[in-house]
């Protein structure tokens, strides 16, 4: 997997808005596969919790008939974490500070989701195991 396209894409997040402090790629198991940050944060446990979430919530989703999953924020009182399904490939997650305008940080998340999930489905890659395929 060419790693240098999904760092530009979090990259471009990252320069796009002075709130998000950490943007990173994971792959359907929890585990990082390419992160680019601004704070001191523990990109392993972001991760594994982020992939956690967005599975619990895809079943939940399913439950109760909203159909796929396709995003999920959850606000919290010193940050806000945006997480995105990159369609069963992995998931885009980023946290901003709660100064985040969120009309805007929605909009370059969802550009930039499209985009990491097309990376993640051209390149020869497990996103589930990491390993190449």
């Amino acid at each position: 997997m060419d790693i240098s396209k999904l760092e530009n894409i979090l990259q471009s997040i990252l320069n796009g808005n002075p709130a998000f402090q950490t943007v990173m790629v994971v792959s359907i198991d929890g585990l990082p596969l390419a992160s680019m940050s601004n704070a001191t944060l523990d990109e392993e446990k972001v991760s594994a919790v982020s992939s956690l979430a967005l599975s619990t919530l895809e079943k939940t989703a399913n439950e109760i008939g909203l159909g796929k999953l396709s995003d999920t924020m959850i606000r919290g009182t010193d940050a806000t974490v945006f997480i995105y399904n990159l369609d069963n490939e992995g998931a885009l997650v980023a946290v901003a500070d709660n100064s985040v305008k969120l009309g805007l940080a929605l909009y370059q998340l969802k550009s930039a989701s499209r985009e990491a999930e097309q990376v993640l489905k051209s390149s020869q890659f497990s996103a589930s195991t990491g390993e190449p395929v």
